[in-house]
């Protein structure tokens, strides 16, 4: 009896043990990097009040709902005062990349300013349009 129990003892530790590793694989798998992919900061002929904006592309965490079939990184786009990305605007964004390398998609990316806000623009042609309202003052 008392080697039962050791037994058990034993393949419930083991099972524990595994979990843990398991949670903590996916844990680190799907953590955000929040890597600067791309940033371009406004011109020196647009200002606003308050400082200096810029706009980048960071990545996100990785969505694993396609496992193992298909594994995609999330993306946003956030604008903040200065180049420090840690605290500003961000929206969710998904690119419409075809398959082709995403870093060099989203580096052919280009900004336009005014005084109304700032436009993303990617290399096909997509825009995303952010106002300059909801970024002034660093939110």
């Amino acid at each position: 009896m008392k080697r039962l129990i050791r037994i058990v003892f034993w393949i419930l530790a083991f099972a524990a043990v595994s979990g843990m590793v398991a949670l903590a694989v996916l844990f680190a798998a799907t953590r955000p990097s929040l890597q600067v992919l791309w940033q371009s900061c406004q011109p020196e002929t647009m200002t606003y009040d308050d400082g200096i904006y810029c706009i980048s592309v960071i990545e996100r965490e990785m969505d694993l709902s396609g496992w193992p079939l298909y594994v995609d990184n999330h993306y946003a786009l956030v604008v903040t005062r200065g180049s420090q990305t840690d605290y500003g605007h961000m929206v969710d964004y998904s690119f419409t990349n075809n398959g082709s390398d995403i870093s060099a998609y989203i580096n052919q990316s280009q900004s336009e300013w005014s005084p109304e806000g700032v436009t993303f623009v990617e290399q096909d042609g997509h825009r995303l349009f952010i106002p300059a309202s909801v970024f002034i003052g660093g939110r």
